[in-house]
């Protein structure tokens, strides 16, 4: 009797033990690493990642008005013909036909001799 009250002791004592240490570590962590916390973006971050999308859209807006120029002085250049270019037709390549062989018969079953079939002195 009074070894079960010092299991049960030494038991509850482990478990406050644990318990203990799980609330001053913060939280459990077996087989990973901690979980990253994410930080709300400052004004400044967000001022600075909208000068940026800014600028991304003036450089794309400038290279599409150079080549709608480079396209108006090819058209300038260009002679007024109108060149039709054929399409070509693509090759079609015969197909293998499939030929399904007939299901195979399920062997007969085997049948267990009679015992007046079977001999004396025989092994099997």
């Amino acid at each position: 009797m009074k070894e079960a009250i010092v299991l049960i002791l030494v038991a509850v004592l482990v478990v406050g033990g644990i318990g203990i240490w799980l609330a001053n570590s913060g939280s459990l962590s077996l087989f990973g690493s901690s979980p990253a916390s994410v930080q709300p973006a400052s004004a400044t971050q967000a001022a600075d990642a909208a000068a940026k999308e800014a600028e991304a859209k003036k450089a794309e807006a400038s290279k599409k008005a150079k080549k709608a120029l480079v396209a108006k002085a090819a058209a300038k250049k260009a002679p007024a013909e109108l060149i039709v270019e054929a399409a070509a037709v693509p090759q079609i390549q015969p197909v293998a036909e499939v030929v399904v062989a007939p299901p195979v018969p399920p062997p007969a079953p085997k049948q267990f001799p009679e015992p007046r079939e079977i001999s004396v002195g025989s092994e099997r």
